[in-house]
């Protein structure tokens, strides 16, 4: 069929030529991609292998570390532990009791025919029981003594809040009455 454009020249449509290419590009152009696509999946595959030697580096790292870990917080709760510990020991030295000072206190005080027939100390309290022989009859008086002076004695009654005679029984030995009598402490 034969066509025929009476347009003038310049108003017609102009067909696009393309530049001839040799035949050459079309038979290396398809090897050219896949060229590259073996080359880009090379070098993923490379990455790949990196990036898996490397999260397996990093695992093995992060396996030491934990056990290090592990270790540090039991060292951590043992040293809680310690640290609980030094301070009860430090608190119970500061709140010691020097008793040796207060039972040579104790025995100043004691005068003639006065003697100690038990101490007992526990938590709270110090219980002195004892007797007291007076020729004059000055066993309540003397008692009094005694008791006063510790009260009066800074370094034995600085862990005290009290001293209290508790109780006093009269006894007689042959002729000679004897008088026995507790006397209480309480710690602070």
């Amino acid at each position: 069929m034969i066509e025929i454009n009476l347009l003038p020249a310049q108003l017609r449509k102009k067909k696009r030529i393309l530049p001839k290419l040799p035949s050459k590009v079309f038979l290396l152009l398809p090897s050219f991609i896949i060229g590259v696509l073996i080359v880009l999946h090379i070098i993923f595959l490379v990455g790949g292998i990196l990036l898996k030697n490397q999260v397996s580096s990093l695992d093995k790292q992060l396996q030491a570390i934990s056990g290090q870990k592990k270790e540090a917080d039991s060292i951590k709760t043992q040293l809680g532990l310690m640290e609980g510990k030094l301070g009860n020991i430090s608190q119970l030295s500061e709140s010691r009791i020097l008793w040796a000072a207060k039972l040579n206190k104790i025995s100043d005080n004691v005068s003639l025919g006065f003697w100690l027939t038990r101490l007992s100390i526990n938590e709270k309290t110090l219980t002195l029981e004892g007797s007291i022989v007076s020729l004059k009859a000055e066993e309540m008086t003397l008692i009094n003594k005694f008791l006063q002076d510790l009260k009066k004695d800074a370094v034995f009654f600085a862990n005290f809040n009290d001293l209290e005679l508790k109780s006093i029984q009269r006894r007689f030995i042959k002729a000679i009455e004897v008088v026995d009598f507790i006397i209480i402490g309480t710690l602070k």
